[in-house]
């Protein structure tokens, strides 16, 4: 089975559960990725292997959705 390709913007989740992360950078070696979720203002960032994320929603994806809230369209 392919790796999921993962893109900076997308909304991520650890396969066991957790909150909603958005991805801030690619491991340079294409096997992980960074991401920041906040818990109320704090703001965290973890490192993780791409095996233990799913995406939840693509960067392009999330911008449609933001532009059909405001009424607009991308």
């Amino acid at each position: 089975m392919e790796p999921e390709i993962f893109e900076i913007g997308d909304t991520v989740q650890l396969n066991s559960g957790g909150p909603n992360m958005t991805v801030t950078a690619i491991a340079p070696d294409g096997y992980g990725l960074e991401a920041i979720w906040f818990d109320g203002a704090q703001a965290y960032t973890g490192n993780f292997k791409l095996a233990c994320i799913t995406r939840i929603c693509s960067r392009e994806d999330g911008m449609k959705r933001i532009a059909n809230l405001k009424g607009g369209q991308t």
